[in-house]
């Protein structure tokens, strides 16, 4: 629960400001958390992005799968022609 915490903090404060203008601190404060505590979770601020870029990319696949489930392959729409 406090890793989400933390990852939401951080990408909702990357959203608003810009990665480069956000430090640890920045999300350890947002997080409501102290910095030493963040650092149990994550190394640094390039390890948090990316912990942001795979749930992005995991919600994206989940969508991607939804939709094609729904969507005839071709090969079965040019057979019905």
């Amino acid at each position: 629960m406090r890793r989400k915490n933390i990852i939401d903090t951080a990408e909702e404060l990357f959203f608003k400001r810009g990665y480069e203008n956000i430090t640890m601190a920045d999300i350890a404060e947002g997080a409501e958390l102290a910095r030493s505590t963040l650092y149990l979770y994550f190394k640094n601020k390039k390890e948090i992005y990316l912990a942001i870029s795979f749930r992005s990319t995991e919600l994206l696949n989940k969508m991607l799968k939804k939709i094609m489930r729904k969507v005839k392959p071709g090969w079965k729409r040019l057979k019905c022609s």
